[in-house]
């Protein structure tokens, strides 16, 4: 019995082994996270904040951070399954030029609040080039959406999903050999991936919709 069971260790042990090894995943590297990862997060935070108690200095904070942060536009082709159209009444998107607006909005005839904003449509960054990649979609009710991305290896992989708030959306993340690599899936649609490859390679990404309407949402990479 107990040269059975040590058989059995040792068996384990060695499919564990081979399962970490054929995974992209490097355990052993210790990368920084991107700041401007994070505070495209905190802009979303601060977003909904700012529209929940109709905040115009909220916004305009959230604005700022956004236009302060560089980033660069990015088209990515994905494949669909499943899901049914559906229609929404309103789309509260989160993006510089909607949040200045909404804050106009809600900072009616207040002139001290108007030329704060006028000041913060001067700080918008044109022709950004740099920081995280950013893409935004649509995703239909019940329906699956997949990304193919390709990561550096040894450099610290990232990925945050940002929804407009009306549904829950859970993200899965596998490498080229169908290892799941990274899950977020809590009932929100703001999610965060994080780690580092052994090797550059191609990431499968899966984002469900798990609600009764479409959801527009925005992929940031590093």
């Amino acid at each position: 019995m107990k040269l059975k069971a040590l058989t059995l260790l040792i068996t384990s042990s060695f499919a564990c082994m081979v399962t970490a090894a054929d995974m992209n995943v490097n355990q052993e590297v210790k990368a920084a996270k991107d700041p401007h990862i994070a505070n495209l997060s905190l802009v979303q935070q601060l977003a909904d904040v700012g529209l929940e108690q109709k905040d115009p200095l909220i916004l305009m904070t959230a604005a700022k951070i956004y236009a302060m942060t560089p980033t660069k536009d990015m088209k990515r082709t994905k494949e669909s399954e499943g899901g049914v159209d559906s229609k929404k009444t309103t789309d509260m998107t989160v993006d510089f030029d909607s949040l200045l607006d909404y804050a106009k909005e809600y900072s009616g005839d207040n002139e001290s609040y108007l030329a704060m904003i006028s000041e913060i449509e001067s700080v918008k960054t044109r022709g950004r080039t740099s920081g995280p990649a950013i893409s935004t979609d649509r995703i239909e009710a019940g329906a699956t959406d997949t990304y193919y991305i390709r990561y550096r290896g040894d450099r610290l992989a990232e990925l945050m999903i940002i929804g407009d708030g009306d549904t829950d959306l859970d993200v899965y993340v596998y490498d080229e050999r169908g290892n799941s690599i990274c899950k977020d899936d809590d009932y929100s649609d703001q999610m965060y991936c994080s780690w580092v490859p052994a090797w550059t390679g191609e990431f499968e990404v899966k984002i469900k919709n798990r609600g009764n309407v479409y959801n527009v949402y925005d992929i940031l990479t590093n």
